[in-house]
């Protein structure tokens, strides 16, 4: 999948490695890009905002206090420079006392471990690799644009300190020398945007093609976290990930296809590489109409899960299936007119689950697609090796009984419209071709009930309008006719059909009122 993306990765590098050529610069990479390149203390202290509501407020006269239900008031805080210093020497000398170093702390170390385990500081992340910047730039925020940004060291308004190989940082010092790190100290707690040598944006779509690519040149969270407290970090990501991702399934099997989504948004920012979080979110996406993005996911996964096979949650919830991805990206293509493609991913789902329990599904997908593109014996052909395995799927009958209509075989259409309905389908054009096939055996009263139980599905069909107006006209209903043809003509004014149906039955009714 990044392979696709290595001509754009490539131009970014270039890029930079053209750049640093003509000066020594540090590196720092950003999930987002934020308004100013800061350290977190001054991210958290500097334009807070919050609201409160108060239960009375004071009025102009004194003393005199009033209610104030649903009043919400609004304030912002700004921490001064002095502020923040003052919190930052606070926080150093309660971790100097709860360390017991007494004496001679080593204030730049502590701040440092601090900073390596996450804790805001008023110092800044640099690196002299920019790889190691890109990889902190995409290892997240994955639907927002990243940046990576280089400073000269020779700049004399900041302070680089090289933390690498500092022996004091023992509890952080395979991860220090991994991340080459370089701690920079600014004196207004952000580096000026004229000071930066360059700013380079990290599109959002090129993330995940970053990580695969970096990953190949040993850059990783395994790499750059190689210690126990990167392991907790990484097992807690992994926990919450599948969290976030069996609320999903729970919302998307309700069909909540948007809360589904958030929640398969945030597993895949916490585990960019979870196979079946792409899975999901592009079926998610694919009963949305979103088509493009859900192609792009179904491919993720198939790139991160290649063999499309069982994950481990089949063994609870069944409607995670062998070739899942394959499925619903050939359907994917189907609507979206690429004939060659989704026959090709149904054709691939199909080898996935031979000898499983889903090949059934893959048999009726594949027939499904050949009848989209009025392959009709194909489609038969498929999906009666279903059924074979199958035989009381509804929609499985429904649909063949659907391609045989249109071939012509009236007979054997009924025959599967009637075991479809048998097995409690709910699909309205089965009752609607039902309803026409009684029609023209002149079983008017069957033929009536069917077209009645299509529209109760879906009443806003002027086809089965129309179709039900020509069984009143037969029953002698010309009222009713007229009622249901009015309707059929508004909602397609441009079936000429109904049209001059209409007009014949009206001047049938006027004859019969003349007379």
């Amino acid at each position: 999948m990044y392979k696709d993306k290595l001509a754009e990765v490539q131009t970014i590098i270039d890029e930079i490695e053209e750049q640093i050529q003509e000066t020594e610069c540090v590196f720092r990479g950003e999930p987002e890009c934020y308004e100013k390149v800061s350290c977190s203390a001054f991210r958290e202290y500097t334009n807070v905002s919050d609201t409160f509501r108060p239960s009375k407020v004071p009025t102009d006269l004194p003393g005199l206090l009033v209610d104030t239900p649903g009043l919400e008031i609004h304030f912002n805080f700004t921490a001064s420079k002095e502020s923040i210093q003052g919190i930052q020497k606070e926080m150093l000398k309660n971790l100097q006392h709860h360390i017991g170093e007494v004496e001679d702390a080593d204030f730049l170390s502590m701040t440092a471990i601090l900073q390596h385990i996450g804790h805001g500081t008023h110092l800044l992340d640099f690196t002299k690799d920019y790889r190691i910047a890109m990889f902190f730039a995409c290892r997240k925020e994955f639907n927002k644009d990243g940046r990576i940004i280089l400073l000269r060291t020779g700049n004399e308004k900041y302070k680089f300190h090289e933390m690498s190989h500092r022996k004091e940082l023992s509890l952080v010092k395979g991860r220090a020398e991994a991340q080459k790190s370089v701690l920079v100290d600014c004196p207004e707690f952000f580096v000026q945007e004229t000071d930066c040598y360059s700013v380079h944006r990290i599109p959002k779509n090129l993330k995940v093609p970053f990580m695969e690519y970096l990953k190949e040149k040993s850059i990783s969270e395994e790499t750059m976290f190689p210690d126990y407290l990167g392991f907790i970090k990484k097992e807690e990501a992994r926990k919450h990930s599948h969290k976030h991702f069996r609320e999903g399934l729970e919302y998307e099997n309700c069909e909540q296809y948007d809360a589904a989504i958030q929640c398969y948004d945030k597993a895949i920012n916490l585990k960019y590489d979870f196979a079946s979080a792409y899975k999901h979110r592009g079926y998610a996406l694919f009963m949305k109409g979103e088509l493009d993005k859900a192609e792009d996911d179904l491919t993720k996964s198939l790139y991160f899960d290649p063999a499309d096979t069982h994950s481990f949650y089949n063994e609870v919830l069944s409607f995670i299936r062998t070739g899942f991805a394959h499925h619903y990206r050939s359907r994917v293509f189907a609507r979206k007119g690429e004939k060659d493609k989704a026959l090709r991913d149904s054709s691939k789902a199909i080898d996935i689950a031979t000898n499983t329990p889903d090949i059934a599904l893959s048999y009726f997908n594949h027939g499904q697609i050949h009848f989209i593109y009025g392959e009709l014996e194909e489609a038969i052909t498929y999906l009666s090796k279903g059924l074979e395995i199958e035989p009381y799927n509804s929609k499985a009958l429904g649909l063949r009984g659907k391609v045989y209509w249109q071939q012509g075989s009236i007979e054997e259409a009924m025959d599967d419209f009637n075991k479809a309905i048998e097995m409690n389908t709910k699909d309205p054009e089965v009752f609607h071709l039902r309803g026409i096939g009684y029609a023209s055996k002149r079983k008017l009263d069957d033929a009536l009930g069917d077209l009645n139980k299509s529209l109760n599905i879906n009443p806003d069909n002027p086809e089965v309008l129309k179709n039900r107006a020509k069984v009143y006209y037969q029953k002698g209903k010309i009222d009713k006719s007229i009622v249901d043809l009015k309707s059929a003509v508004k909602l397609n004014p441009n079936d000429a059909e109904a049209s001059k149906l209409l007009t014949m039955v009206r001047e049938k009714n006027d004859a019969q009122n003349q007379d």
